[in-house]
C-alpha cells in the first residue's frame, strides 16, 4: 500500500509534533500547588465581586447608550 504525498506529509508533521512535546514535563507546571490555590482564591474573589456589580455595569451601559444617542452614534 502506497501513501500519497499529502498523507506522508501529515504523518511526518504529526510525528514531529509528538516528538516536540516529549521531555518537557517538568516545565508544564509554572506554579506550585500553594500558588495555584492562591490564584484560584483570587479568581473566585474577583468573580464574586463582578456578580455583585451587575447593577453598576447596567448603569454604566445605560449611561453610555444615552451619550451615544446624544452624539448620534
Amino acid at each position: 500500500m502506497r501513501l500519497s504525498l499529502h498523507a506522508r506529509t501529515e504523518i511526518a508533521l504529526a510525528f514531529a509534533l509528538l516528538l516536540g512535546s516529549c521531555g518537557q514535563a517538568q516545565f508544564r507546571s509554572e506554579f506550585s500547588d500553594s500558588e495555584k490555590d492562591e490564584i484560584g482564591d483570587i479568581a473566585g474573589d474577583v468573580c464574586a465581586d463582578m456578580i455583585g456589580e451587575d447593577d453598576t455595569i447596567r448603569n454604566l451601559k445605560s449611561r453610555l447608550d444615552d451619550v451615544e444617542s446624544r452624539l448620534r452614534m
